[in-house]
C-alpha cells in the first residue's frame, strides 16, 4: 500500500519564522516529518537555510525481517561463577588442577577459574580473594540458556534473518586480535537453529577475557557479507578485558579498534555487562552503539533481566522500517523566493520549472534523517513586504511511501 502524507504549507512570517509540518509520534508504524528554519537570520547572502527531517517508528514484523546477527558471549573463568553475593573466598583456598600447559584454580565457594604457569613465574590471574560472586546459576549457564531463547527468537520460520555465535576467552598470554585460538565457539552466520543451539552447548567458562580478538571475528564475518543487510553485534561480558581484567586502554585486549571498525560500518553494537563494577561497566558502555545499546544486569534476578533485554533487543533486530521507497515533494513558492541550487545536498534534486524539490529518502528510518537546503527571497518581494504580512516559502509539500 502506498501511503502519502500531505503537509500544511509552511510560512515564513516577515522573514523570520516557520511553522512546522508536524510533531513526531512513536506509535509503531507512524511516519512523521517536519520542516523548520534552521535560524531566523539570513546568511551573508541573505539565504535562508529550511531543514526537512522525516522519522518513522519500526513495525516488528519476524516474517519481513533480513538481518545478519553476531551474538559474542564472554567463556572466560569469572563465568564459571554465579550472581548475588560477593564471594570473597581467599586465594590460599583455591583448588589447583594441572593442565597441559598451565595450572588452573576453582574457588570451591563460588565456582570461579583462575589460570597461572608454571609456578605462577609468567602469569598469574588469581585475586588476593575470590572475585565471583555466589548465587544460584552459574553465569555461563545462564548465559547459554537465554542465549537459545535469543537465537530460537531470530531465526524464527519464514524470517531471512541468519545467526553466528562466538565464545572467547583468550590463548595468547599478549592478546591480539588475531588470537584466534582465544575463541573456543566459533559459528558462522546461518539460518540453521540446531546449529546455532549446537555451538552454545559447546561453550565453558575458562581463561582470560579477549574482547579483541572476539570483535575482531565479528567485523571479518560482517564485512566478508556481499549484501547490504541490517547487521547487529550482540556482546556479552562479565568482567574487563585481559588475561585478568587489567587491560582496559591496551588495544590488545580491549577491542576498541574492533569496536570502532563495526560502528564506523553502520553494524548496530549492543553490549551487555554481567555484575559489572562501575569502570567496567562504563568501558563496556563505551564500546556499544550509545547508552541506549547497553546494560549492566546484576542482583540475584540477573537471569530475568538479561532475558528481558535480549528479548526487547531481538524484537528491534525482527522490526522493519515504518515506510519504505519514501520520497518527499517541496514545491517552493517561486512568486516570492528562489531555490539557492548550489544549496541542495545529494539525493534532492531541482525540477526543470526551478521551484520542485525532490528527496529521496528509501526506507524511513527510526532515528530520523534530514537535509538542508536555502532559499532566497526575490528582490522585489524584500520592496514590497511591509507590516505582518506572511508570505508562504512552498505551495505544496507531500511525502510519498
Amino acid at each position: 500500500m502506498k501511503r502519502r502524507i500531505i503537509a500544511a504549507l509552511m510560512c515564513l512570517c516577515m522573514l523570520v519564522g516557520l511553522l512546522p509540518m508536524s510533531a513526531f509520534a512513536a506509535d509503531p508504524g507512524t511516519v512523521t516529518a517536519k520542516k523548520e528554519l534552521v535560524s531566523q537570520t539570513p546568511d551573508e547572502n541573505g539565504n535562508y537555510t529550511i531543514k526537512l527531517t522525516v522519522q518513522g517508528e519500526p513495525v516488528e514484523i519476524p516474517s519481513e525481517s533480513a538481518a545478519d546477527v553476531v551474538l559474542v558471549v564472554d567463556n572466560s573463568g569469572s563465568m564459571a561463577s554465579s550472581v548475588g553475593e560477593p564471594c570473597l573466598t581467599p586465594k590460599s583456598e583455591f583448588v589447583p588442577k594441572w593442565t597441559v600447559l598451565w595450572w588452573r584454580y576453582t574457588c570451591p565457594i563460588c565456582g570461579a577459574r583462575y589460570s597461572s604457569s608454571l609456578a605462577g613465574w609468567l602469569w598469574d590471574t588469581r585475586p588476593e580473594k575470590c572475585t565471583g560472586q555466589k548465587g544460584a546459576e552459574k553465569r555461563i549457564d545462564t548465559a547459554k540458556k537465554v542465549g537459545k531463547t535469543f537465537a530460537q527468537t531470530i531465526l524464527k520460520d519464514g524470517n531471512a534473518n541468519q545467526l553466528a555465535v562466538i565464545g572467547f576467552a583468550h590463548n595468547q598470554d599478549n592478546g591480539g586480535a588475531n588470537d584466534t585460538g582465544a575463541l573456543f565457539v566459533r559459528q558462522g552466520l546461518t539460518n540453521d537453529l540446531n546449529q546455532i543451539n549446537s555451538a552454545i552447548d559447546k561453550m565453558d567458562a575458562d581463561g582470560g577475557t579477549n574482547y579483541s580478538a572476539a570483535l575482531q571475528q565479528a567485523y571479518d564475518w560482517l564485512n566478508g557479507r556481499t549484501d547490504s543487510r541490517p547487521a547487529y553485534v550482540i556482546f556479552i561480558s562479565d568482567g574487563a578485558p585481559g588475561l585478568s581484567g587489567e587491560s582496559i586502554g591496551d588495544s590488545q585486549w580491549d577491542g576498541s579498534k574492533q569496536a570502532a571498525d563495526l560502528k564506523r560500518d553502520g553494524v548496530t553494537l549492543y553490549t551487555i555487562g554481567i555484575a559489572l563494577t562501575d569502570d567496567e561497566s562504563n568501558y563496556l558502555e563505551s564500546l556499544a552503539t550509545d547508552s541506549n545499546h547497553y546494560i549492566n544486569v546484576t542482583g540475584k534476578n540477573y537471569a530475568d533481566k538479561l532475558k528481558k533485554v535480549l528479548l526487547e533487543w531481538a524484537s528491534h533486530i525482527n522490526s522493519v522500517p515504518a515506510g519504505k521507497n519514501a520520497v518527499m515533494t517541496d514545491v517552493v513558492n517561486a512568486d516570492y523566493f528562489e531555490v539557492v541550487e548550489s544549496s541542495l545536498p545529494t539525493g534532492v534534486t531541482l525540477g526543470k520549472d526551478g521551484k520542485t524539490l525532490t528527496w529521496d529518502i528509501g526506507a524511513i528510518p527510526k532515528d530520523g534523517t534530514s537535509i538542508e537546503f536555502k532559499i532566497k527571497p526575490k528582490a522585489d518581494v524584500l520592496n514590497t513586504i511591509t507590516g505582518t504580512k506572511t508570505v508562504n516559502t512552498n505551495t505544496n509539500v507531500s511525502l510519498a511511501y
